[in-house]
């Protein structure tokens, strides 16, 4: 059953909630004693709420606890119900008299209660929603894209606890999405065409071999932001700035020369701190895929009015990619051996009316990355 991108973010919310819960029990201390009670109800109630969103089911403005339970009951029928409810009152017993009381809860039954909030979570998910509770994920409902293949690789990350990881791939993501544009190493070349700048959008003083050979010292320096244009750019996507600059603050700097070139990651001591860490991942994971929805919102509420817009074919290994459209024309770029992903304009008749040609505008795909690939693909060397 699919789930709205409304109902996975309450899903999302309540396994944090727990998360955090575990936390603050594990210190086995008063203050966070309170704080985990508290939070594993938070947990339930949240997970309450986003199973109702998700059953349609008549819920009043007021409601008490365990009135969820029995709403959703009601909903999924009498076949299925939601286990555990006397230890879930009992959990919710418990905080109101912490949180409306100030009684310290018992620190030798939390454990107890923590660990049957993580069954009824488990469990219930697969009543309610037919899917596994840690592995749901905002990203799951971004469309594919290079970017959401890095989230996806983020997500199995943190799921393994790998949280430098994490936060390597989560940039990637935001490199895909916005940095890739800033890249002046095109500009090493003093002859570069003027497509080639226009689709640029560093700064226009870095744009020259002289900037380069006195400030580039790395290759991560290849990257030089306009932050006025990211600023309006995302105004108009109406992503949250403080977000994207904390996102870019708190994850490495990534590079790669191509498309198909390997990774280079800055190693940024401050960074990969392990106090914190798991937090700090966690945020800008779900930060990210919220940059990359956002995105791709924009993207597909876009209209053309005939102005170029790009799309990627994948062009089949060993095929090649003439300067005019029409097969006997000059190859002007041959594939590799395995499939590649070129950017193409739209599609045209052959020359000679004998064929489909896809116009291709991809600077990636040139072997000296210094200009960029103009020419024309067969639609017959071309796979899905």
């Amino acid at each position: 059953m699919d789930i709205e991108p409304s109902v996975l973010k309450k899903l999302v919310a309540a396994r944090y909630f727990y998360q955090l819960s575990t936390e603050q029990a594990a210190l086995e201390q008063g203050p966070p004693v309170f704080a985990a009670v508290s939070l594993l109800q938070d947990a339930l109630e949240t997970f309450f709420i986003a199973c109702c969103d998700h059953l349609n089911a008549d819920v009043p403005r007021k409601i008490e606890f365990i009135q969820y339970i029995d709403k959703i009951n009601d909903c999924i029928g009498p076949d299925r119900t939601l286990p555990n409810k006397r230890r879930l009152i009992e959990i919710n017993s418990v905080r109101v008299s912490a949180k409306h009381h100030g009684a310290l809860p018992d620190a030798r039954e939390l454990a107890g209660y923590v660990d049957d909030t993580r069954r009824f979570l488990e469990s219930a998910c697969k009543v309610v929603f037919d899917c596994d509770f840690w592995h749901l994920s905002l990203v799951d409902s971004l469309k594919d894209s290079p970017s959401k293949s890095e989230l996806i690789k983020a997500q199995n990350a943190i799921k393994n606890r790998d949280f430098h990881e994490v936060l390597t791939l989560c940039r990637r993501a935001l490199f895909l999405e916005f940095e890739e544009a800033y890249d002046v190493r095109l500009f090493e070349k003093e002859q570069i065409n003027a497509l080639t700048s226009a689709l640029c959008k560093a700064p226009q003083f870095a744009r020259s071999n002289s900037y380069i050979s006195q400030y580039v010292t790395d290759p991560f320096d290849y990257i030089v932001l306009d932050r006025d244009r990211i600023d309006s750019d995302l105004a108009k996507l109406r992503i949250d700035h403080a977000m994207w600059w904390n996102v870019r603050r708190l994850t490495p700097d990534v590079y790669r020369f191509q498309r198909d070139s390997e990774w280079l990651t800055k190693f940024d001591i401050g960074l990969f701190e392990p106090k914190g860490i798991e937090m700090r991942a966690a945020y800008v994971l779900e930060s990210m895929i919220e940059i990359v929805r956002r995105v791709q919102i924009s993207r597909g509420s876009y209209r053309s009015s005939g102005t170029a817009e790009y799309h990627e074919v994948t062009a089949a290994p060993n095929s090649k990619v003439l300067r005019r459209a029409l097969l006997e024309s000059e190859v002007v770029y041959k594939v590799g051996s395995s499939p590649t992903k070129l950017r193409v304009q739209y599609r045209s008749p052959g020359l000679d009316g004998k064929g489909s040609f896809w116009h291709v505008v991809d600077f990636w795909a040139s072997d000296n990355h210094d200009s960029i690939l103009i020419g024309y693909l067969s639609e017959s060397d071309t796979q899905p």
